[in-house]
């Protein structure tokens, strides 16, 4: 081969290289290759969790179930009523957050119980205590039940 052919490969593999070189040049300035314009994803889509308490008394005897993390209200509500396990149990509070229960006694002997939301378990402890204080309870304490909440 001529020496003419061996000039010719090396502009053509030069020429090359240089429209490889503009078209990712052009590329990245457009925002090709880029992880800048993919959207994040939105806040709103995050899956809001729910919790419910329900309390049943019969006479001396209480029952109380709860359950957070549900992925509906209304699942929320059928899993606390199952935890509560006795027909006379209703749904005393449902929450997004942190839910507490608390119970005490009023001055005739007669249990007094409340109920609270918070962002925190904390919050609703102290909330449902004034709660429970608020109806005449004295003594309002947590029982067998801490205050429980959603993972967010």
């Amino acid at each position: 081969m001529s020496p003419s052919f061996y000039s010719i490969s090396r502009h053509c593999r030069w020429l090359g290289a240089v429209l490889v070189c503009l078209s990712i040049a052009t590329v990245t300035a457009c925002g090709g290759g880029s992880d800048d314009n993919i959207p994040e994803e939105s806040t709103n889509s995050q899956t809001v969790k729910h919790g419910a308490i329900a309390y049943g008394q019969s006479g001396s005897i209480f029952n109380v179930g709860s359950t957070a993390n549900a992925a509906t209200q209304e699942a929320a509500i059928d899993k606390a009523m199952g935890a509560c396990g006795r027909a006379y149990c209703a749904v005393v509070l449902e929450f997004n957050d942190c839910g507490a229960f608390v119970v005490g006694k009023n001055a005739s002997g007669s249990f007094v119980w409340g109920t609270a939301s918070g962002p925190s378990a904390n919050a609703a402890q102290k909330a449902a205590e004034s709660s429970c204080a608020g109806k005449g309870g004295l003594g309002c304490q947590l029982g067998n039940m801490k205050p429980i909440c959603n993972a967010h």
